[in-house]
């Protein structure tokens, strides 16, 4: 390969992603169904945000500064930037709040089977 890919990333051709829209299309109709209204958040989040939710996946998150010094993560899940759009977003919305979400997370992990660095992450908050 002349431009190889970090490993544990993949690149998703077209066949299979025709697969996977439908897949995720299938998901979100299911969700809906159930009451589950689709949130997006940022794929980027404060990392004291990322430590605070969940310490041990933080070890494992990308982390970098910003241009004003901030230290920031990519997610390395979902349930914390969800925990945080409801924290931040949801104060004034009685509970239950029914979210669901299709999104790529990241970790910094050394690639071995079933340990990807990108993975794509679909569920229900």
């Amino acid at each position: 390969m002349i431009h190889p890919i970090p490993p544990g990333t993949r690149d998703v051709l077209p066949d299979e992603m025709r697969e996977l829209r439908k897949l995720q299309e299938s998901l979100l109709g299911v969700f809906e169904d159930f009451g589950y209204g689709e949130v997006r958040t940022p794929t980027i989040e404060y990392a004291d945000v990322v430590s605070r939710g969940d310490e041990g996946s933080a070890g494992d998150a990308y982390r970098f500064f910003d241009d004003r010094g901030e230290l920031l993560a990519l997610r390395t899940d979902m349930t914390i930037p969800i925990a945080r759009l409801v924290a931040t977003r949801f104060g004034e919305v009685a509970p239950p709040w029914r979210l669901s979400y299709i999104a790529n997370s990241y970790r910094a992990v050394t690639p071995q089977r079933a340990r990807l660095r990108e993975f794509g992450q679909a569920g229900v908050e």
